[in-house]
């Protein structure tokens, strides 16, 4: 799939470093064209002074997250994304607000 990762360094106020921002990257099919490019992640924070074991248990999560995310996307019931990790929290609360307003 292409991994790789994405580390921004935050500085404080002071100049002094935060910690990072991380995030993964990765080849996969564009889910509206299917154009093979280039998919981002969310990123997470890493705090200086953080754990080894912290900081890679930060990396696996990056990467199940958008493993995860894909599988949302490639999932189909009759013809139909209905686990979009794309929508909006508005998008997503339209079937309990339906439900409500037919009642």
């Amino acid at each position: 799939m292409g991994w790789t990762w994405e580390i921004e360094e935050l500085p404080e106020a002071s100049g002094a470093l935060k910690g990072w921002l991380v995030n993964t990257t990765f080849q996969r099919p564009d889910t509206h064209t299917g154009v093979l490019g280039t998919g981002r992640g969310r990123k997470e924070f890493i705090a200086v002074g953080a754990s080894e074991s912290g900081a890679v248990k930060t990396a696996w999560l990056l990467a199940e997250l958008i493993v995860r995310h894909e599988l949302m996307e490639a999932f189909r019931y009759r013809g139909v994304r209905i686990f979009d990790p794309h929508h909006t929290v508005d998008e997503l609360s339209m079937p309990h607000r339906a439900r409500t307003a037919a009642k």
